[in-house]
């Protein structure tokens, strides 16, 4: 399998387990954002593990800059 399916796989199940909690009425905006940051994450340890460095550096990247500053992420 590749690494997208892994990360959409990832995204959808951060997103829905945060749907369940109780900020999620206040923040829905930041839902897709926390769920693509650790989706970029944990898709760059899938890739590190199938040493695959480059992904792993470009997720790890898109991560770090969504955290640090959103508007550079996009």
């Amino acid at each position: 399998m590749s690494v997208s399916f892994f990360k959409k796989l990832i995204v959808v199940i951060c997103s829905s387990f945060y749907f369940l909690t109780p900020q999620a009425s206040q923040k829905n905006s930041d839902t897709s954002s926390r769920a693509d940051t650790l989706a970029d994450i944990i898709t760059a340890d899938i890739a590190l593990h199938r040493d695959m460095p480059l992904i792993a550096y470009q997720h790890y990247q898109k991560a770090f800059l969504r955290t640090h500053s959103p508007e550079m992420a996009a």
